[in-house]
């Protein structure tokens, strides 16, 4: 019998019941799994806080022992070159004051406390050479003076000297103590000169060591990192026996990772207790050894036996029970199920032939009325969907835009196009049946670069195309589009389809290129003018000149005496002249700008000359409205590079402008800076200001902005329009802040090198 063809009711028992065996057998399996776990853990973090603990006392000791250590070296700096029974009598004193220690001691370089050490030679505290090596212990209880033995070899002197840091050795027996050395290098300068130090012994290590008890007989011991017992209940093994000195797999692993700094566990037979065992190590960083707690197996899994009986009679107990509610739950289960599955079946067929309107019965039990509730929502979100498709295709084809999707391959078949392609005068069935690609409606033109563009989507240089042109419409009309297009990739990666869409803009090109004419003609109206403007501005330029000059000659009274009147009228032609000449020589500059035959010759000058001639030339128009005219360069501006006459004309226009519109007792500041490979200069006035809506205006020629009565605030407004021309012919810009009655900031800049 197949067992698709086994009813649903007893699938559903064999499943449940099944499925409560795993579930039970796999819970029971991974409680006695954690609980021996968090027992292991247990242990392990009782032990891993017992090393902690006596770690922290040990490396407080440790610590300050390192500290005397660093204290003798330290004083010896002090007193190098000084009297050396004053050295011996502070190694001595270190450790009476330091009862915890078993000697103190210093050693120095030959030569290196007072270049004197021959005259010491085999006395107290010095070796054959005479060199300060003074070492006190209290070895055997009695405090007494010994010098250092084998200075030039031990670890103690070498290391220091070696690494120029402070060292902890290796423990080792001295006569009869089991002892470490901190040892602290002295340095001067850099250079090595010796060495402070102090012994320890380690029998304190194991007397508090071996006072630790887990559980009924665990215990713990140290060891070095090279492996060496610091501590153990086997007294001989102190000092003289390593790790290593063991050739179980287990325990030399222990060793390696002990002298890698390692923490972890072994399982192992214990030596001490002869049985199996847990061995827990953890490093104690600043000591150089590692703490190890041992723990009996069977007193570790003591309590998990009994408890792995409990949970395999509940699991028993929890299968049966479970499994006669099984037997209830597949009846009440199948029923709404097999409803349920009706229901969809009678649904899903009206919905294949596209009428969305049936809807599941949902009056069933709450636990499996989400499902037909579900499905309704999905037939209301189809049902939508289909009702938006359709308004959406509406909208599509009642709109210029064509949306399209068209395979990538030669000649771009057709496969989805919008039925608005009848704008262009064809139908989309052509395209969607084959007789026309979109290939054939491109106009020859503009095959090329369509054809270049697309290559780049194919060859992933580009994501997407936005591109104009020509195509030819069912009646041989060329009309201009613009495409909008992406690609679509295969599961492979490849591209497959593109797909965007196309509108007709041949109006917005016609406007285009209508604009683009009117433009053109414009600008040789404009170059017209300005050639016309500069021609008839010499024109009008010399007689002004011949003007000026004999008014000049008459003034002088060259040619015979003046009455007042006369020479009041001379006076004004003279004026005037010279006022309408200024406005032709500006209207010819501005007019040669715009025309360009107006160039620069750059040449470099120094900018604090050029702004000192300029406040010279006007410093009389602003003493006679009694104005502070002042400058202010900053160091980083020495020389520039401009046209220098321009420079001049720019710098006396703004400035002079800024005279004529500051009233008396004004201030007026040039400001020059460098940055940004721009060459800054501004002109700040404490004049009339300017509003805000008239700033857009102040560059415009024949304008000057805001009410002005006086007569001396009078001008042509053609200044500032020149100097704008001026600065940006150099490649500069310039532009104006200002507040009403506040004053106002002309600022323009030019590249520091052109």
């Amino acid at each position: 019998m197949n067992f698709k063809d086994v009813p649903l009711d007893l699938k559903i028992l064999l499943y449940i019941v099944i499925g409560i065996i795993l579930v039970m057998a796999f819970t029971t399996s991974l409680i006695i799994s954690t609980t021996t776990e968090q027992h292991e853990e247990l242990i392990y973090k009782e032990a891993v806080s017992l090393t902690e603990n006596h770690a922290a006392h040990f490396d407080a000791d440790m610590r300050a022992n390192m500290a005397i250590a660093r204290g003798i070296a330290s004083s010896m700096k002090g007193y190098r070159q000084g009297d050396r029974e004053i050295v011996n009598g502070i190694i001595k004193q270190t450790l009476v004051d330091n009862p915890n220690i078993l000697g103190a001691y210093a050693g120095f370089e030959p030569n290196a406390f007072d270049l004197n050490d021959s005259a010491y030679a085999n006395t107290k505290f010095h070796d054959e050479t005479g060199r300060v090596l003074p070492y006190w212990n209290r070895i055997g209880g009695e405090i007494f003076l010994e010098p250092l033995v084998h200075y030039d070899s031990l670890d103690y002197y070498q290391l220091p000297k070696e690494r120029k840091m402070d060292v902890l050795t290796e423990p080792y027996f001295y006569q009869g103590e089991f002892i470490v050395s901190y040892v602290s290098p002295i340095m001067i300068d850099g250079e090595f000169i010796g060495i402070g130090g102090a012994d320890v012994s380690l029998n304190y290590i194991d007397e508090e060591i071996s006072k630790i008890k887990i559980l009924d007989s665990g215990y713990a011991f140290t060891v070095s990192n090279t492996g060496l017992f610091i501590s153990h209940p086997v007294k001989e093994w102190i000092g003289s026996k390593t790790l290593y000195d063991f050739e179980e797999p287990e325990i030399l692993k222990m060793a390696k990772d002990i002298e890698n700094g390692k923490e972890g566990h072994i399982e192992m037979i214990d030596h001490v207790t002869d049985k199996e065992a847990i061995v827990f190590y953890e490093p104690v960083r600043t000591g150089n050894f590692s703490m190890l707690v041992v723990v009996p197996k069977e007193e570790m899994y003591a309590g998990v036996t009994a408890m792995q009986n409990i949970l395999v009679a509940i699991s028993a107990t929890a299968i049966l029970f479970m499994g006669t509610i099984a037997v209830f739950s597949a009846q009440r289960i199948t029923k709404p199920i097999k409803n349920i599955v009706d229901d969809f079946k009678d649904i899903s067929d009206t919905a294949l032939k596209g009428s969305f309107n049936k809807r599941a019965n949902t009056d069933i039990e709450v636990d499996f009325k989400d499902i037909p509730e579900g499905l309704n929502d999905i037939l209301d979100a189809l049902q939508r969907s289909n009702e938006l498709n359709d308004e959406l295709k509406k909208v599509v084809e009642s709109s210029p835009v064509i949306v399209f999707k068209w395979k990538a391959q030669e000649g771009w078949p057709v496969e989805i196009i919008s039925d608005n392609i009848s704008n262009f005068g064809y139908e989309a069935h052509e395209f969607i049946e084959g007789h026309l690609n979109y290939d054939d409606i491109i106009h020859p033109d503009s095959k090329r670069n369509v054809e270049v563009e697309f290559q780049k989507l194919y060859n992933g240089d580009s994501h997407s195309v936005n591109l104009e042109y020509k195509i030819i419409t069912g009646d041989g009309e060329s009309r201009w589009v613009n495409e909008r297009t992406t690609v679509l990739h295969d599961s492979e990666g490849n591209v497959d389809h593109l797909r965007g869409l196309i509108i007709d803009i041949t109006d917005k090109r016609n406007a285009e290129d209508a604009m683009i004419n009117l433009m053109m003609e414009a600008d040789a109206a404009n170059k017209s003018k300005s050639d016309f403007v500069a021609n008839m501005s010499h024109e009008l330029r010399t007689p002004l000149n011949a003007i000026i000059g004999f008014s000049d000659l008459l003034k002088t009274e060259m040619f015979g005496k003046l009455n007042e009147k006369q020479t009041k009228y001379v006076g004004n032609v003279l004026i005037s002249g010279k006022h309408l000449l200024t406005l032709i020589n500006n209207v010819l500059d501005i007019s040669k700008i715009e025309a360009g035959k107006m160039h620069l010759r750059s040449e470099d000058f120094e900018l604090n000359e050029m702004i000192e001639d300029t406040t010279s030339i006007l410093l009389p128009l602003a003493n006679k409205k009694r104005i502070n005219l002042s400058h202010n360069i900053t160091d980083n501006v020495i020389t520039t590079n401009a046209d220098k006459t321009m420079f001049k004309q720019i710098m006396y226009n703004l400035v002079s402008n800024a005279i004529k519109f500051t009233p008396e007792e004004g201030n007026v500041t040039i400001n020059a800076w460098s940055m940004n490979k721009k060459l800054y200069v501004n002109v700040e006035d404490t004049g009339t200001g300017i509003s805000k809506n008239h700033l857009d205006e102040v560059f415009k020629p024949f304008i000057q902005v805001g009410d002005f009565a006086t007569k001396e605030q009078e001008g042509t407004g053609l200044g500032l329009a020149l100097v704008k021309k001026l600065v940006e012919l150099h490649g500069g810009e310039i532009w104006v802040e200002s507040e009403m009655n506040e004053g106002s900031t002309f600022t323009f800049t030019i590249p520091v090198n052109k």
